[in-house]
Order: structure tokens, then sequence, then C-alpha cells
């Protein structure tokens, strides 16, 4: 999921509204796995397995260090408000933009997605 720029969105960890948003994107990875039967090479059918989520945030505030696990993120939109749970942070990386403030680039890995 990537966001227009004129699309409304509200993005909160644990309760408190994460500042100066400037792009967020959202993307799934699924896992599958075969199974086999003896003496067979081709798998006879597939079972889902654990689902990920990597959300990629850039925002001028520096609300995120890179050793935080454990919160949760939400991301409230006109459509529907979505809940991230079991968020970590995968990695912070700050530059400066064309005017010369910080724009600190967020990773964050997640368990759980949830439509409220």
């Amino acid at each position: 999921m990537i966001l227009p720029n004129n699309y409304e969105v509200s993005v909160y960890k644990d309760s408190v509204p994460v500042e100066k948003l400037v792009k967020l994107s959202v993307s799934q990875k699924s896992e599958s796995k075969g199974l086999y039967e003896f003496h067979n090479s081709e798998p006879y059918a597939y079972v889902d397995g654990k689902t990920s989520y990597e959300i990629y945030l850039e925002t001028y505030s520096g609300f995120f260090t890179e050793d935080e696990t454990g919160f949760t993120l939400l991301i409230d939109n006109p459509d529907a408000p979505i809940r991230y749970s079991g968020c970590s942070v995968s990695s912070v990386q700050s530059d400066k933009d064309s005017r010369g403030k910080v724009l600190n680039k967020i990773r964050i890995s997640a368990g759980r997605k949830e439509l409220l």
C-alpha cells in the first residue's frame, strides 16, 4: 500500500501520533510450505505459513530508535483503520533533504495485521 499525496492518514505508535509524516508504504510477505507424499518429489498441496508485514515511514520527527521492539502501530485512514502489532524497528536512516532538514527513513517489521 502506497498512499497518494492527497490521502488523509494518521499514524500512531502506542497511541501517540507520529508527527510530520512524509511517506508511508506497507508490504506483505507470506510463506507457504509444500506437503509431500512418501517417494514423491512434487508436493500434493501447499499450506499457508507465516505472514509478516514491512512498514516504511519517512518523517521529520526523531520518534523512532533502532532498538525499539514490541510496540503497536495504528494507521488511521478514512477507509478503515489498520493496527499492526508485534512491531520492531529494523532500521533508521537519517538524511538531510534539499532544505537541510533531517528526514528519518524508518523500516518496521510487524507480525500481525488487524482491520478495525
